[in-house]
C-alpha cells in the first residue's frame, strides 16, 4: 500500500509538472505571437526599406520605393527580388511559412490566414523581407546585427541567407523573424 501511494504521488507530480510545462509553452507562444503581431502592426503601412534608411516621407508601395532604387548601391529592385527568391525554408525545421511575408499561420491562424499564394490574401507581403534586406544593406545596422546574433555570417549574401533560413534560434519561428523583431523592438 505504501508503495502504491508513493507511485501515485510520483505519477501525479509528474503529470502536474508536464501540465505546467505545457501551459508555460502555450503562454510563451501566445506572448511571442502577440509581440510579433504588435510589431507587424506598428509597421503595417510603411515601406520598410525607407524606414530602415530613415526616409519617412510619403507612403509608397515597394515597387516604387526610392530607397530601393537609389540608396542601396549596388542593389536595386531586381537584386532585392533575386535575394528574396533565395529564401526557402526547410520543412523539417520550420513550420509552413508564407513565401510572401515569411510568417507561419500560427496557432489557429493567429499570425496569418490560410495560405492561398495570392498576394491580396497575405497581410504583410512587403514587410519582413524588405526590412531584413535593408538591415543587411545598412552598414551600421548590419554590424550591430552581427554583434547581436553570433551565428550571423554577412561575408556574402548567400551565407547570410543560409543563416536566415537555418535552424531558428531558441524561442523564434525563424532567424529572419528574429532579425526583424530585433530591429522592430529597438525602434
Amino acid at each position: 500500500m505504501l508503495y502504491d501511494s508513493l507511485a501515485r504521488d510520483h505519477i501525479n507530480e509528474s503529470s502536474e509538472t508536464a501540465k505546467r510545462r505545457r501551459q508555460e509553452r502555450i503562454i510563451g507562444t501566445l506572448s511571442y505571437e502577440a509581440d510579433l503581431s504588435a510589431q507587424l502592426s506598428k509597421y503595417a503601412n510603411m515601406c520598410m526599406l525607407c524606414n530602415v534608411f530613415g526616409r519617412l516621407d510619403d507612403p509608397h508601395p515597394l515597387h516604387s520605393c526610392p530607397t530601393l532604387r537609389k540608396d542601396i548601391p549596388p542593389y536595386d529592385y531586381k537584386a532585392f527580388f533575386s535575394w528574396q527568391k533565395e529564401i526557402r525554408y526547410n520543412p523539417k525545421i520550420h513550420p509552413p511559412v508564407c513565401f510572401l511575408c515569411h510568417l507561419p499561420q500560427g496557432e489557429k491562424d493567429r499570425l496569418h490566414p490560410a495560405f492561398t499564394g495570392k498576394r491580396e490574401d497575405c497581410p504583410y507581403p512587403d514587410l519582413i523581407g524588405p526590412a531584413v534586406y535593408a538591415i543587411m544593406s545598412h552598414p551600421d545596422l548590419k554590424e550591430e546585427a552581427v554583434s547581436e546574433f553570433p551565428g550571423l555570417n554577412v561575408s556574402s549574401p548567400s551565407k547570410t541567407i543560409t543563416w536566415l533560413i537555418g535552424a531558428p534560434m531558441k524561442g523564434h519561428i525563424s532567424n529572419l523573424i528574429s532579425l526583424f523583431l530585433w530591429y522592430a523592438r529597438r525602434n
